[in-house]
């Protein structure tokens, strides 16, 4: 393999990672307004009303809960 085939395989290794990140898919799956919580995975979004004044709990579990729970703003 060529130095330059090498540098471009890890360039898009690289930027293909950085986009799987917690924090990134996180950022683009959930979005919190003041009257609803809307999520988004693959094709599918889902729109789910809060109580006025109420409470939000987030549940984060295994390796990525820390950086999700931070990027969701509740850590």
């Amino acid at each position: 393999m060529s130095a330059s085939l090498r540098q471009t395989a890890v360039a898009l290794y690289r930027q293909g990672l950085a986009r799987i990140t917690p924090e990134t898919l996180l950022r683009q799956a959930l979005r919190v307004e003041p009257a609803a919580l809307e999520l988004a995975f693959l094709d599918r979004r889902e729109r789910i009303a809060l109580a006025p004044g109420g409470r939000l709990w987030v549940l984060c579990i295994g390796k990525a809960a820390a950086p999700m729970a931070e990027e969701a703003g509740w850590w």
